[in-house]
């Protein structure tokens, strides 16, 4: 799957989480480890986004910096492939599962974060053809359960729908201070929320 798609997932994930349990939403570090999580797994990959955090920040910092980075993440991800190969040790569900664990053993819930961002990502390759080892190490081999191609039309559409719920159903777990920032647009561009929507935002 693509960047774009696993961390749709990874959002889409900790809100369908957030809504149906009553787990607090969470803060801005947390948010930021839930869509690091969701691109963590690729780290075994030289051709993915979090192998290239220059391009991550690119609307952040200059040119010179960028480059840097990127040089840095590539070197680092394609010393990773070498060992581990793509979609091998990075891709267990276990690993994930363990950053979960780990975070609320010692109440580090951006680590909980990270860990949910990290499944959803191997859950979403799961469904790839290529699959992803979600059974190791009790089984090591990579398991596929579909046959969604990256960067095809089915992965597209997938995508799309992931970021209509994010956009729907999110406004109302965000913080207070970016509602507002929102509504104050809303007014000055006179665009109208769903009823759902404005009933979830906070007095001003």
């Amino acid at each position: 799957m693509l960047a774009h798609t696993h961390i749709a997932l990874g959002i889409a994930t900790g809100l369908a989480i957030v809504h149906f349990t009553d787990t607090a939403a969470p803060s801005s570090v947390e948010l930021v480890a839930l869509i690091l999580g969701s691109l963590a797994p690729d780290i075994d990959s030289s051709n993915s986004l979090i192998g290239k955090p220059g391009q991550m920040l690119e609307r952040f910092l200059p040119k010179g910096p960028r480059k840097i980075l990127d040089f840095c993440g590539g070197t680092i991800t394609k010393s990773v492939n070498r060992i581990f190969g793509h979609r091998g040790f990075f891709h267990w569900s276990v690993l994930a599962l363990g950053f979960i664990v780990f975070g609320l053993w010692f109440d580090r819930l951006w680590i909980c974060w990270f860990g949910l961002g990290y499944l959803s990502h191997v859950i979403g390759d799961f469904f790839t053809p290529q699959g992803s080892p979600v059974f190791a190490p009790l089984y090591w081999k990579c398991v596929s359960g579909a046959s969604i191609k990256t960067g095809s039309w089915s992965e597209s559409f997938i995508s799309i729908l992931l970021w209509v719920y994010i956009c729907w159903t999110g406004f109302g777990y965000l913080p207070g201070e970016t509602q507002r920032w929102l509504n104050r647009y809303r007014e000055i561009a006179h665009i109208e929320l769903p009823e759902t929507i404005q009933s979830e935002t906070p007095e001003q």
